[in-house]
């Protein structure tokens, strides 16, 4: 699966069943093509949708140019070291320490979203045994996701923006929704 976005007017999906990377040597160095096999293209420009079938397609490889070496990254594709130098450079903008601040505590508030909607999908899950029951449990947990999911930007937003520290903003919706799934637990275990 390739997703192409050079020119963002017209974005290119391919999707292959196999791909090979090959390396040809020759006088000027190394040339790289990705040789994608059994196939297809999709293309869509101005609302026309084009799907374009292929046996073997190659791609040409070429070394980054100096413009995307010198690219900021987004903060999603920021790693955890990224985020560690950023934090300990001096001078950094206020706008640019929350946001990295931010993406720190992200990253571990995420990884506690797990165990938090386990433990919910424990506790509406093991209710009772009545059908009916049952569906009203999945329909819960898909509202408390939906709910979760509107706390979690919301609160990014204000953390992002300095109304609140992000700390307090991210672990807020992560605390209190594992308190939530926390009291889920008990009620049945009761």
């Amino acid at each position: 699966f390739i997703y192409f976005e050079r020119d963002e007017s017209i974005p290119v999906t391919i999707i292959a069943k196999e791909g090979q990377l090959v390396q040809i040597a020759n006088d000027f160095g190394c040339k790289t093509t990705l040789h994608l096999q059994d196939g297809n293209i999709h293309r869509s420009l101005d609302g026309n949708y084009t799907k374009v079938d292929f046996v073997g397609y190659d791609i040409r490889m070429t070394a980054p140019s100096a413009e995307d070496a010198t690219r900021e990254k987004s903060p999603p594709s920021l790693t955890y070291q990224d985020i560690q130098d950023g934090l300990a450079r001096p001078n950094l903008t206020p706008e640019h320490l929350r946001m990295l601040k931010t993406e720190f505590h992200k990253r571990w508030a995420l990884s506690l979203t797990c165990l938090t909607f386990s433990l919910i999908g424990v506790g509406l899950g093991t209710v009772t045994n009545r059908r009916a029951v049952k569906s009203s449990g999945l329909v819960m947990c898909i509202g408390i996701i939906v709910l979760y999911w509107a706390f979690y930007v919301l609160s990014e937003s204000l953390a992002r923006q300095g109304t609140l520290p992000p700390w307090l903003s991210i672990w807020g919706v992560a605390i209190t929704f594992l308190g939530v799934s926390i009291w889920s637990v008990k009620r049945v275990w009761d």
